[in-house]
């Protein structure tokens, strides 16, 4: 029998738009009701393009494959990451996020890419549309509704002139390690996105 693995398929910040987000996120976590969410580290924020869950690790080498084929025609992508909202609305906030804008036109058909391919090794489709965002915070199961409202009510209101350039050159398949001190990820394998395709 084979070692169960925690897996999702996600684009990665590459260092360069890390360290760029770094004065944005301060900034957020300094607002009103920002003590009542969990704040995702900054090497964990990601977009997540499909979570696989628990899975064998001897289906690793088909899940490669199966991104290479969902890749293949794709492009590098020329994302730009920008605004802040919240999920499911600013008066209930669970979910702090940064939006994303895809000026290449190519991600959602990326994403749908992966759905197809994985669907045949037993991954069912995400019933839910792919609306792309970086989740960036959760609020905590046990904060106070004063708190969480005030939170809901900053980020409504916020700029934090957040627009960065994001090329995203590279899709990852990522091992999450569930600890009590939060997810670790480790990436497992990368496949390159080409440069030079054109999409006719």
């Amino acid at each position: 029998m084979g070692e169960a693995l925690r897996l999702f398929i996600a684009l990665e910040l590459n260092p360069a738009v890390q360290s760029a987000l770094e004065t944005p996120l301060q900034t957020l976590q300094s607002i009103p009701g920002s003590k009542a969410v969990r704040w995702t580290p900054l090497k964990n924020i990601h977009l997540t393009l499909k979570f696989l869950g628990d899975t064998p690790d001897t289906q690793v080498d088909e899940i490669q494959a199966a991104i290479e084929s969902a890749g293949e025609d794709i492009s590098a992508l020329d994302l730009t990451i920008q605004g802040v909202g919240v999920f499911p609305n600013p008066k209930r906030p669970r979910v702090v996020w940064l939006g994303l804008e895809d000026h290449s036109k190519q991600l959602k058909r990326l994403q749908r890419n992966i759905e197809q391919r994985m669907e045949p090794l037993g991954f069912a489709p995400e019933q839910r549309s792919f609306s792309p965002h970086l989740t960036v915070g959760r609020v905590k199961k046990n904060a106070d509704m004063p708190a969480v409202a005030k939170l809901g009510e900053a980020v409504a209101q916020i700029d934090a002139g957040i627009n960065i350039g994001w090329p995203c050159e590279a899709i990852s398949l990522v091992k999450s390690d569930l600890l009590p001190s939060g997810p670790i990820y480790t990436s497992l394998y990368h496949y390159q996105l080409d440069r030079g395709q054109t999409n006719g």
